[in-house]
């Protein structure tokens, strides 16, 4: 399944692609999180399609509030690894 932050400027404007059961409980997977805005506008998107988002997992988190906003609306977090596990920077 794929969630998009905006609706396509072509052909079906959807901001959930594929098929979702009703109650459907998904992880949704981001490459990288910086603040959180795009992960927690796809949660919303999901949660208006009808699913439960019982956890947000990041490839890499890149230390710049991203944790805080997902706590701070209550939405599950997890990355696998950080910046600075990376040797590319770190919190400001």
């Amino acid at each position: 399944m794929l969630v998009r932050p905006e609706g396509l400027d072509h052909g079906p404007v959807r901001a959930v692609e594929g098929s979702l059961p009703p109650g459907a409980r998904v992880v949704l997977l981001e490459d990288a999180v910086t603040t959180g805005s795009a992960a927690l506008a796809a949660c919303e998107a999901l949660r208006a399609a009808g699913a439960t988002v019982t956890t947000v997992l990041a490839v890499v988190d890149r230390e710049e509030g991203g944790p805080e906003r997902f706590a701070a609306a209550g939405v599950p977090y997890r990355a696998l690894l950080r910046s600075r596990d990376l040797g590319i920077g770190g919190a400001r």
